[in-house]
């Protein structure tokens, strides 16, 4: 935990006077209550040790910027510092709609909306709270989501009431919502590794890319995706700071099996029991790290190059995840920076199109927009007639 200041963070650090083994026991919570209930205890926890700090303080007052992790998550020690490092602030004209400042999180995706890793990131104490599930969306509406849908419901939810265009995005209005991390069918043609891209490809973006969604889809999609992009400049903080080149698309968190083992080796730390998983795709061990089995090897997918654009980042896919390790992909996008693709600069031209400003639906264009998104409209379940059809 570190003191939340007007432009940077100060980290203390403890360092173990001898070496030691560490068992690795990752516990069993496989339903999304019992991780919020972890969660809500965590943020209470912390909220009582600063309010003693602090005499005379109230808890609404008491604010800290906290690293939140997982037992089976295992950080860098460069890593931790960075995320301490870092500038949060935010423009005033964003502030608390919905974050006081931003976030840091080690990846987001690129293709799905609030897609964020929850593993460990990093926030202001009172803006977690934010990120607590509404008992509502413990379980959200069967086949609106996607595959995605508990990462997308935490993220998605504080933004919610701030940006009426998401409103169709949670209901599923456009039929894009569980669909944007399924792939397409491979060309018979393809072998090999372009085989294995194909079978990942997001069938919406290769039907965006080549403009063969409908009108009024292909609208909305341009639209929504140029929100995220601009959501993830004004709020979220990603990554190890690198941007472009290899290092930009680079892991940098790992996740370990339920008997890994990380022993302390004097001069470096020895891993054994490391998992892949889309934060690690291209993760790369300092000198202080020496993994000692073969599941990065094996780790082939990368993350998405913030230079080559949306379209081939999606065609060149190893997996249903296209994690991206740095804002830098968002900023080149919505800049026009980007190859000509058929997808990224029809963002550009839509965020340049003009960029809604929060409106909360208790303000009278915020009311109107959500009611145009459908705020009160049900949610629209289509993915049985994509597996009937198939």
């Amino acid at each position: 935990v570190a003191e939340a200041g007007p432009a940077r963070l100060q980290l203390r650090e403890v360092v173990a006077s001898e070496a030691n083994t560490m068992s690795v026991v990752v516990p069993s919570l496989t339903t999304a209550k019992a991780q919020d209930t972890l969660f809500r205890f965590g943020l209470g926890a912390v909220e009582q040790s600063l309010a003693l700090l602090r005499p005379g303080a109230t808890l609404s007052s008491v604010d800290a910027v906290v690293l939140k992790t997982r037992p089976d998550v295992y950080l860098p020690q460069w890593l931790v510092r960075h995320a301490f490092e870092l500038d949060y602030a935010v423009k005033p004209q964003y502030a608390a709609r919905p974050f006081l400042y931003r976030v840091w999180v080690p990846f987001l995706d690129a293709v799905q909306p609030f897609y964020i890793a929850d593993e460990a990131f990093s926030a202001s104490l009172l803006d977690m709270w934010h990120l607590c599930w509404v008992p509502a969306t413990l379980r959200p509406v069967p086949k609106t989501m996607g595959r995605g849908r508990f990462h997308v419901n935490r993220w998605l939810m504080p933004f919610l009431p701030w940006y009426p265009l998401l409103f169709a995005y949670r209901r599923n209005a456009y039929d894009i919502t569980d669909k944007l991390m399924e792939p397409g069918a491979a060309d018979p043609k393809h072998t090999g590794s372009q085989r294995a891209a194909a079978m990942q490809s997001s069938l919406v973006l290769d039907l965006a890319a080549s403009q063969q969604l409908r009108p009024e889809v292909d609208a909305y999609l341009m639209q929504l995706l140029a929100l995220w992009y601009r959501l993830i400049v004004t709020f979220f903080r990603v990554g190890g700071g690198a941007t472009t080149g290899a290092a930009g698309s680079q892991g940098v968190i790992l996740l370990v099996q339920g008997d890994a083992t990380i022993t302390n080796r004097g001069s470096y730390l020895e891993l054994r029991g490391v998992r892949c998983s889309p934060g690690a795709f291209g993760f790369k061990p300092s000198a202080s790290e020496q993994i000692m089995d073969h599941s990065l090897a094996d780790c082939v997918p990368r993350g998405v190059d913030a230079a080559a654009g949306l379209a081939r980042a999606n065609k060149e896919s190893l997996h249903f995840a296209r994690p991206a390790f740095s804002a830098a992909f968002a900023e080149l996008i919505l800049q026009g920076q980007v190859p000509v693709d058929g997808v990224s600069e029809r963002i550009a031209a839509a965020a340049n199109a003009g960029f809604s400003p929060p409106m909360h639906f208790a303000s009278v264009h915020g009311h109107v927009g959500a009611l145009h998104y459908g705020r009160f409209e049900e949610e629209l379940q289509t993915q049985w007639c994509a597996d009937f059809a198939w």
